[in-house]
């Protein structure tokens, strides 16, 4: 069975706040962790990558497991590079805990708003959690 494994980016700034794509599939929008091989091109930004912190398995054809990996935002004030157009990314939105907690947005994986907060605080087992 063939096998996909791609890689998102939690990714933490200096003020605890963990930045999310807004993106749509043309009918429906939602907000998500920015894949790790684009960061830079889809933000701008550069990160350090640290542990993998989640795992989603999906797929009964082609087996995916994508992982989620914290990321450090490198220097909150570095100059952001000129981002190309991009077709399904509406927007970008550095999210505190609160906001997260408090919001009746879409978020993938859904239970984001509720395991983030241990991600921010640097607090995640030694295993992956499974969000699948």
């Amino acid at each position: 069975m063939p096998r996909r494994l791609p890689a998102r980016a939690l990714v933490v700034d200096h003020a605890y706040r963990l930045l999310l794509l807004h993106v749509t599939d043309g009918t429906s929008s939602w907000w998500e962790p920015p894949f790790l091989d684009t960061l830079r091109a889809d933000t701008g930004l550069t990160a350090r990558v640290g542990p993998c912190v989640w795992v989603r398995r999906r797929g009964r054809v082609v087996r995916s497991e994508e992982r989620f990996h914290v990321a450090w935002l490198d220097d909150p004030n570095a100059p952001r590079a000129a981002v190309a157009e991009r077709a399904r990314v509406l927007g970008e939105w550095w999210w505190t805990l609160d906001e997260l907690a408090d919001s009746g947005e879409r978020f993938d994986p859904p239970s984001l708003p509720s395991l983030a907060p241990a991600v921010v605080r640097g607090e995640y087992a030694t295993d992956p959690v499974d969000v699948s």
